[in-house]
């Protein structure tokens, strides 16, 4: 059986187009003069690099409960055309060093009996990718390979330390990063866009209160609602990539954030700024918000900068900042286009 997964991925020469394809594996591109390089060969399209390895398939759902189950399946597989599940039983996940590709769900959960579990060789998962109640042994997970998810990424309530997605560049689906309290470090250095054109998806990072820094230096896009919120010990949040979000952008109640500054351009949806301690929020390229504009309950909030906007789309809401004066609300609004209701109390002095 053959399924091919034409997965588009921003980088140089001929790593530009990376091919998920049961039963064939390789690099390739698309070629602007038609001719493919030395070396490749020309497929559906692409120049495949050449020589294209066998994938040994397993055919159906598989669950790995021990070690030796691990050595058995590398002995003839290296992909999974269903859904592999790793069972709270296994002790090493070493053993499957060779595995490359789980065309279903990749389920990782209630991992409590290795301390550490890293998949060296995986870099595509074609379904969803579950990382759920992993306590309290597991505190490293390493998915370096990783360079595509078909569908969603849930992270939540874990004892996890660290987790490593190096490679990750494209989500189709949601990531959703929730009550992980314990984890430090969360490596998406790559990731360039949640969700597509025919896939609306949120990405949240919520109630991590060790996560101290919320780095995605190459996301562009959102197609659904970006959302931080109530991660207690964050002082950075940098997204320096960032364009649009399609439904919503909600940054909220990380009380030891003081700053931030986010390049969005367009915010579909709604945007919604509430942090009782941040002093300062930039805007500088942020032109419209579809739907309700909010900055609330922003204690020491002195400066808000959105010198480009210009349009709001529905409802009008800056309450509840005592520090904001109304020389910079007004600064704010200057020429900007509001469709729906206007809502300024209980702000700064004149």
């Amino acid at each position: 059986m053959s399924v091919l997964q034409r997965l588009s991925l921003s980088s140089s020469s001929c790593s530009a187009v990376l091919l998920a394809l049961i039963g064939l594996t390789s690099t390739a591109c698309e070629s602007d003069s038609g001719d493919c390089p030395t070396n490749f060969e020309d497929i559906e399209g692409l120049c495949v690099q050449l020589p294209i390895p066998e994938l040994g398939v397993y055919e159906g759902d598989l669950t790995i409960e021990t070690p030796e189950d691990a050595e058995e399946f590398c002995l003839d597989y290296n992909a999974v055309l269903g859904d592999l599940r790793l069972a709270p039983t296994l002790t090493s996940a070493s053993e499957l060093d060779c595995l490359q590709q789980v065309a279903g769900d990749l389920i990782l959960e209630e991992l409590d009996g290795m301390d550490e579990l890293s998949l060296p060789s995986l870099y595509w998962v074609g379904g969803h990718l579950s990382i759920q109640a992993n306590t309290p042994r597991l505190t490293k997970m390493n998915l370096d390979a990783l360079r595509a998810v078909g569908d969603g990424i849930t992270v939540h309530v874990n004892d996890l330390e660290e987790l490593s997605m190096a490679r990750l560049e494209q989500l189709e689906g949601h990531l959703s990063v929730y009550s992980n309290l314990f984890l430090r470090s969360l490596d998406l250095p790559l990731l360039q866009s949640v969700g597509n054109d025919e896939n609306i998806a949120v990405l949240y990072v919520r109630l991590n209160h060790a996560l101290e820094e919320l780095y995605l230096p190459a996301l562009e896009t959102v197609t659904g609602v970006l959302k931080v919120s109530s991660n207690l010990t964050m002082t950075a949040l940098e997204m320096p990539s960032l364009l649009e979000t399609g439904r919503g952008l909600y940054i909220s109640y990380c009380e030891v954030l003081e700053s931030y500054e986010l390049p969005i351009e367009e915010v579909g949806g709604f945007l919604f700024v509430a942090n009782s301690f941040v002093s300062s929020v930039a805007f500088p390229e942020l032109r419209t918000v579809d739907e309700d504009f909010n900055v609330i309950f922003n204690q020491n909030l002195s400066e808000a900068s959105f010198p480009k906007l210009e349009s709001i789309g529905s409802n009008l809401i800056i309450e509840a900042n005592p520090e904001l004066s109304e020389a910079q609300i007004d600064e704010i609004l200057a020429g900007v286009e509001i469709g729906g209701e206007v809502r300024i109390v209980n702000n700064g002095p004149s």
